[in-house]
C-alpha cells in the first residue's frame, strides 16, 4: 500500500473534520448560551453529513475496496467519537443544564452508528454491483 493511498484515505478526512469542529468549538470562550446552543447542531450535522462523505473514498478507489471499507468504518467510529467529544467539552451553559450535555454526545454516537450501518448497506450493494459489472465485462472479452 503506497503512502499516497494512506494519506488520501478516510483517516485524513476525519482529521480535517475534527480540526474544523475543534476550531469552531474553540470560539466558545468565554462560553455563551447562544453559541453553546448553536454548537449542539454539530451533534447532528457531523454524523448526518460527515459519515456519508467519508464513503466517497470507497466509491473512488478501484482496488482493495473491502479493506478500504473496513478502514472507513474504523475512521468513522473513531472520528465521530472524538469530534462529538470535542463538541460536548465546548458546550457550557454555566448552570444546571450542563448535567444533560452528555446526552447529546450519546445521541450523536447513536445517530452516527445508525448512519454508518445504512452507509455500509449502500456500500455493500455498490461493491456487489461493481464486482458483477467487472465480471460481466471480463466475460464479454
Amino acid at each position: 500500500m503506497s503512502i499516497r493511498r494512506i494519506l488520501l484515505g478516510p483517516e485524513i478526512y476525519w482529521g480535517f473534520v475534527y480540526l474544523i469542529v475543534s476550531l469552531v468549538a474553540s470560539r466558545n470562550v468565554p462560553p455563551t448560551e447562544s453559541f453553546s446552543a448553536s454548537l449542539e447542531s454539530l451533534w447532528y450535522a457531523v454524523p448526518v453529513f460527515g459519515i456519508p462523505l467519508s464513503f466517497v473514498f470507497v466509491a473512488i478507489h478501484r482496488q482493495r475496496r473491502g479493506w478500504l471499507l473496513a478502514r472507513t468504518n474504523l475512521a468513522c467510529l473513531i472520528g465521530l467519537f472524538f469530534t462529538a467529544l470535542r463538541v460536548t467539552n465546548a458546550i457550557d451553559y454555566q448552570d444546571s443544564r450542563n448535567s444533560g450535555v452528555l446526552a447529546g454526545f450519546v445521541i450523536s454516537l447513536g445517530l452516527g452508528v445508525i448512519v454508518l450501518v445504512f452507509m455500509n448497506l449502500v456500500a455493500i450493494v455498490f461493491l456487489i454491483l461493481a464486482r458483477r459489472k467487472g465480471a460481466s465485462s471480463n466475460a464479454d472479452c
